[in-house]
């Protein structure tokens, strides 16, 4: 799978978010909220000051126009998710097959309590989403707990038992796409491109 180029970054960028819940609103005013469980962030990127002249600026819009024009599925880091809040260190494995919903137990852990906490992520392997920790984790019992997780693994995708979790940081998005036609503003020859946007989506 291809790679997203960081050698030119984003001036700013939003949180990839989940999808939304369903929502309607009754002739009594009351909403009425069903969570989708819906899989796949967005998130959207900003570039200021690329100068047209630059050979790595030249070469960012290159890989670009190829990604969208070839709807290419790519890997990439997200800038913003680079920091670890827990303290989660040895091999973690999931623990048990056929788990699914919105917790996941794990063993093989080792390090300071919690583990890890409200606002890790972790990816595992043969899923390509991205997970949130949602709450801190228990304290370990012999190298296991069980995490509090978001999205919800879906019924008949569980991780095989045994599977390494991967918790890393910067957050690495290993199936993303070009949602949307790349936004190039209109500049003079020979300038700085300002406002570019660019925006991505993850592909369970």
């Amino acid at each position: 799978m291809a790679a997203f180029p960081r050698t030119i970054l984003p001036s700013a960028s939003t949180i990839p978010e989940f999808p939304g819940p369903m929502m309607s609103q009754g002739g009594t005013g009351r909403a009425q909220l069903r969570g989708a469980n819906a899989l796949g962030r967005r998130w959207v990127e900003t570039y200021n000051g690329l100068k047209t002249s630059d050979v790595n600026v030249r070469a960012f819009i290159a890989t670009v126009q190829n990604l969208w024009s070839r709807g290419v599925l790519f890997d990439i880091e997200h800038y913003l998710l680079n920091t670890k809040n827990g303290g989660m260190t040895g091999s973690p494995t999931v623990n048990g097959a056929s788990q699914s919903g919105s917790t996941l137990a794990i063993n093989n852990a080792a390090g300071s309590n919690p583990v890890l906490k409200a606002g890790d992520l972790f990816t595992l392997p043969g899923m390509n989403v991205v997970f949130d920790v949602t709450a801190d984790a228990p304290n370990l019992s012999g190298g296991t707990c069980t995490l509090s997780i978001n999205p919800p693994i879906p019924v008949g995708q569980s991780p095989a038992n045994g599977a390494a979790l991967t918790y890393a940081a910067p957050v690495r998005f290993k199936s993303v796409y070009l949602c949307d036609r790349p936004d190039w503003p209109m500049v003079s020859p020979n300038v700085v491109i300002s406002g570019f946007r660019l925006t991505f989506q993850e592909q369970p």
